[in-house]
């Protein structure tokens, strides 16, 4: 799941191995009476009372900034955990850019940044060649078009 840390960042928890990462989650929230709690003591407990223990979860992360988790989170090698990025923590990212993910686009005259696709075809080259149309900038163009278009059934 996501949560919410005192300064209103966010993160995300992956345990993949429930049995193998829960002891560490309750380590780092100081909750080690949860590991023999019936409600969460398995897997299956722990889904079916997912609800409370995510209220719980909640109560606990928004006590700390998350700059205060993290150190926490160090502390516990099988604890898996990553801070939820806003636009602003991507941008500022040095891999980010490192790793293609600001092309700059033609505009006319001039050119502006945008974000790469996401998608990468091994073999099939690309570059971006214009901006995307504005609101609007083919309406009549293709107007036209449709009435001299013939239609048949």
């Amino acid at each position: 799941n996501n949560y919410t840390a005192g300064d209103g960042r966010r993160f995300w928890i992956v345990g993949l191995q429930g049995d193998r990462h829960w002891p560490a989650l309750c380590r780092a929230v100081e909750r080690p009476e949860w590991l023999s709690d019936e409600r969460f003591a398995t897997g299956r407990s722990r889904a079916a009372n997912a609800t409370e223990l995510i209220g719980d979860l909640d109560a606990i992360f928004v006590a700390k900034p998350l700059d205060e988790w993290a150190k926490v989170f160090a502390t516990e090698p099988d604890f898996f955990w990553a801070q939820i990025n806003s636009i602003e923590d991507v941008v500022a990212d040095e891999q980010f850019h490192a790793a293609g993910g600001v092309v700059y686009v033609p505009d006319g005259d001039a050119g502006g940044p945008m974000v790469a696709t996401p998608a990468d075809f091994h073999g099939t080259p690309w570059e971006p060649r214009s901006a995307a149309p504005r609101l609007g900038q083919h309406t009549e163009e293709i107007l036209a078009e449709l009435r001299n278009a013939t239609f048949t059934d």
